[in-house]
């Protein structure tokens, strides 16, 4: 699980730095949507809508804006999709979310399968991001580096602080210690 673990984080930072090499020139450019959720990297096999996607369309300029409700599905490849000015969420292969609130200060996001990483850059008190998994919800509440897990269950916190809630009441969880998604209120070192 750790190696697999690894390995995804060294895939997703492989696929962030040759975005920034490739890419750079177009991102100087960069967006200020009025809605979260505007898909700016598509690579291999991604459906929105149960639309398959084209990768690199970004590169055209041709940005692709969800709405609510919407679902966005990975197969054989990845996402990244910018929630909030300098906050984006990269999710990887065979993944599942829904869009379920795209305004820029209340950003809700429902998973159903797959890992992702969510990176805050500055913390901005009016942006508030919760995502949701079975029955918890977790809001990110600073600047950070944070990873969902929902075939684990598990919410790590590398940098940053985030509030898990469920039925059995609210959890803080800080940099170094994840959280748990199936009912658990503990927080335990990573």
């Amino acid at each position: 699980m750790e190696k697999r673990f690894r390995q995804q984080i060294y895939g997703w930072l492989a696929m962030a730095f040759s975005l920034s090499i490739i890419a750079g020139p177009v991102l100087a450019q960069q967006i200020i949507g009025t809605k979260a959720g505007i898909i700016q990297y598509i690579e291999g096999v991604v459906y929105l809508e149960g639309k398959l996607q084209q990768p690199g369309q970004f590169l055209s300029g041709n940005y692709i804006q969800m709405e609510n409700g919407q679902i966005l599905r990975t197969k054989q490849g990845r996402v990244e999709l910018l929630l909030a000015p300098d906050t984006y969420l990269r999710m990887g292969e065979d993944g599942f979310l829904r869009l379920e609130q795209n305004e820029l200060n209340n950003v809700q996001l429902a998973f159903e399968r797959g890992s992702a990483l969510i990176e805050v850059v500055q913390n901005t008190e009016a942006n508030r991001i919760k995502l949701r998994y079975s029955k918890s919800v977790t809001e990110i509440r600073k600047a950070g580096l944070y990873r969902l897990d929902a075939d684990s269950k598990v919410f790590r916190v590398y940098g940053g602080e985030a509030q898990i809630t469920n039925e059995n009441g609210t959890i803080k969880v800080k940099a170094g210690r994840m959280g748990y998604l199936d009912g658990r209120l503990v927080s335990s070192k990573i």
